[in-house]
């Protein structure tokens, strides 16, 4: 489903009105429970992965942009990427299929349900398309801008990309949520230890702003560890190729055997959620240098 950008602009400016420095007003809605793709750490430093290989144009029109939404939890490009989870919890509820793909499959043969129109990988492609619009006011594309951010990462967490559908679970396990873990202090569900990379995107009580030289020298050990040379695939922009990238790992790696994930698969898994970040990091920085040249 495609919007053209005239009808996607009431959909940015209707629901999401920042009134006064940290007010929010919006319509809240009932939708499907989803939890974080990445953590808060995760997200800033991706977000530091990409804002380390913007050209200049990209970094002022960025922060000219950033300062139109009134947040004092996410002044700059790496907490901005945290700004959709914080509104969320918020209680603004009308984005929450954006955060996710719910692309299934299943290891039984159960008959897996439709797949929403608005999801990730369409709000990726109409937030770019409303932050590129000359219809757009600077408002909207400063609107726009953060959701760009926050979608182009969740995007690349493979359990944001689809769930498993079994004889047990019809209706699926919303991306992992409801697939429960035993004796693993970092995450009760499968989904929350995807969110923490599987223990590389540690969380702590620091200040966001406070922990940033922290998470940039994250930001440059995961580069270091994943050079942008090493993955080909980062020049492949669309939205719709990421998604598909996840749902292989989705079936071939994320599900452990038992609730209780051994030493093999957090060894196994662990640097398949750091390159998805990483590669997250470059293709955001690749997007925003296309848009401003």
């Amino acid at each position: 489903m495609k919007l053209s950008p005239s009808r996607f602009r009431p959909l940015l400016s209707a629901v999401v009105r920042l009134v006064a420095p940290g007010l929010l007003v919006a319509f809240t809605v009932a939708t499907v429970q989803v939890a974080h793709a990445w953590n808060a750490v995760g997200h800033m430093t991706i977000g530091a992965i990409a804002e380390a290989r913007l050209n200049d144009h990209a970094k002022q029109e960025i922060a000219k942009l950033l300062p139109l939404v009134t947040d004092p939890r996410s002044p700059d490009l790496m907490t901005a990427g945290v700004w959709m989870d914080d509104i969320r919890a918020d209680g603004v509820r009308l984005y929450d299929r954006w955060h996710y793909d719910n692309l299934g499959h299943s290891p039984d043969g159960t008959p897996i349900g439709p797949r929403h129109s608005d999801n990730v990988a369409w709000a990726v492609e109409q937030n770019l398309r409303a932050l590129q619009s000359e219809k757009s006011s600077t408002e909207e594309k400063a609107r726009a801008l953060r959701f760009v951010l926050h979608t182009v990462e969740d995007a690349h967490n493979p359990l944001h990309c689809g769930s498993r559908f079994t004889k047990d679970n019809l209706k699926g396990d919303s991306g992992g949520n409801q697939f429960r873990l035993e004796n693993v202090d970092s995450a009760r569900n499968l989904h929350a230890l995807w969110d923490g990379a599987l223990g590389t995107f540690k969380r702590d009580d620091e200040d966001r702003l406070k922990s940033e030289e922290r998470l940039r020298a994250l930001a440059t050990t995961l580069t270091t560890k994943y050079p942008e040379a090493s993955f080909p695939q980062a020049a492949v922009l669309d939205p719709e190729k990421w998604i598909e990238e996840g749902t292989v790992y989705l079936k071939s790696d994320v599900y452990p055997q038992t609730a209780t994930p051994d030493a093999a698969y957090m060894e196994h898994c662990r640097p398949i959620a750091e390159k998805q970040a990483t590669l997250a990091g470059y293709r955001l920085a690749r997007l925003l240098n296309s848009i401003w040249t």
